[in-house]
């Protein structure tokens, strides 16, 4: 099946490279090395996660289809019909719209959306930042498609259409665009999206329409350049770690509640919602300093020679077109998520950062002996070789490691 997400990454790293070198002619600065990892961190976590949980998602909605022409009875939009591309691009941008809008406005899908809102900086990195499980909560809401005919080639097709659209429209380099602003989302309105400014909280939800929000007045002019980020900063460049803390924080807000009825109710209302205080409490946020941990220079350059290694793994893994088995693919997903989470713990300056180095490096070459030239436990000795530079390049990685960590003291 084809993958327009997937086969759309080059494009997207293009694009990051200009952005970057228009903003360095403009005199502007939009990255930051540390926040853009940790964004295309949480990215790659989404899309390995997403190989084992869009099995399921997938499953769901052929089964509504399934569902839809067998018992309902409701017959199939032809896939080569114009009209049938047509209605699915409108109606799942229109579901779209209400599930984005319920993940601001009810807990539970909040602590799952908000990986996408954590960073404070807005450039093209950040549209690569999604949750590693809100595909478990949006097919439910993409389901209806299926039962109304929607073939599961076409809804696939759609989704990435819908997806992809919205990559560009996370950038501070493109102004407003006249007309178009009336009827398309563009990089202003989402501007407008991402800011924790009181004015901007909860507005301007739309994927590809912006007239959803006309509509259903969730509308907000960009005004002045919004503080980018979350009420709560996260204050970690930690991409595992950033799926869990809102569960975390919402599971001890939940204990907190003496009354049964409160510790239930507070999944399905909206975040910053208390019994005693049912309209959450909007904060200033304009002018609070950034979270920029930062490493040194020579640290630094280890951090992102070792990032390059795992981009290279995951766009192999993405690539791999399932000739890799499952025990592989996981295996290189458990590696790939390690070597996320150790690059932001470099960043950081935790303790346990060299130890995880450690582990990590020394699993590389045993890594790849069982996965090369076939699945695990079926290792021949053509992996020696591939095996033998693994285990050099850990060997140097370590040895740079070590002279950065006495340079960095």
């Amino acid at each position: 099946m084809i993958d327009l997400i997937t086969l759309s990454i080059p494009a997207f790293f293009v694009l990051i490279g200009v952005e970057i070198v228009v903003a360095r002619v403009q005199r502007r600065r939009v990255h930051r090395l540390n926040d853009s990892l940790d964004d295309l961190s949480c990215g790659v976590l989404s899309q390995v996660f997403s190989l084992f949980t869009g099995v399921l998602t997938f499953g769901l909605y052929v089964g509504a289809f399934a569902l839809g022409r067998g018992p309902l009875g409701v017959p199939e939009l032809p896939a080569s019909g114009w009209y049938t591309w047509l209605f699915t691009l409108i109606a799942l941008d229109f579901l779209y719209y209400w599930f984005h809008r319920w993940s601001h406005e009810v807990n539970f899908l909040w602590a799952c959306h908000v990986v996408h809102h954590q960073s404070e900086e807005y450039n093209l990195t950040v549209a690569l930042r999604q949750s590693a499980f809100q595909g478990l909560f949006s097919i439910w809401v993409y389901l209806p498609l299926a039962l109304v005919g929607v073939p599961p080639l076409v809804y696939v097709l759609v989704i990435q259409i819908n997806t992809v659209y919205q990559f560009w429209i996370h950038t501070r380099l493109v102004g407003r665009m006249g007309p178009l602003e009336w009827v398309l989302n563009t990089p202003s309105h989402h501007r407008v999206h991402h800011g924790a400014d009181p004015i901007y909280l909860d507005r301007n939800y739309a994927g590809m329409l912006i007239v959803w929000d006309r509509w259903f007045g969730s509308f907000q002019p960009e005004l002045a350049e919004p503080t980018y980020g979350t009420t709560k900063p996260l204050a970690k460049w930690n991409p595992l770690w950033a799926n869990f803390d809102a569960w975390v924080d919402l599971g001890r807000e939940a204990r907190g509640f003496e009354r049964l009825r409160d510790r239930l109710q507070v999944w399905v209302r909206h975040p910053g919602w208390r019994p005693e205080q049912p309209q959450p409490i909007v904060t200033e946020v304009r002018g609070r300093p950034r979270y920029d941990a930062d490493a040194r220079r020579p640290r630094k350059a280890y951090l992102f020679a070792q990032y390059l290694g795992l981009l290279a793994a995951t766009v192999g893994l993405l690539f791999s077109g399932g000739s890799v088995g499952w025990p592989a693919q996981a295996g290189i997903g458990v590696w790939i998520v390690c070597t996320a989470v150790s690059v932001g713990a470099g960043f950081e300056g935790r303790r346990w950062f060299v130890g995880l180095e450690g582990l990590r490096l020394a699993a590389l070459p045993v890594l790849i002996w069982a996965i090369v030239p076939g699945p695990i436990g079926a290792a021949t000795a053509g992996a020696l070789a591939p095996a033998l530079g693994a285990a050099g390049f850990s060997l140097a990685s370590l040895l740079w490691l070590w002279l950065a960590t006495r340079r960095d003291g």
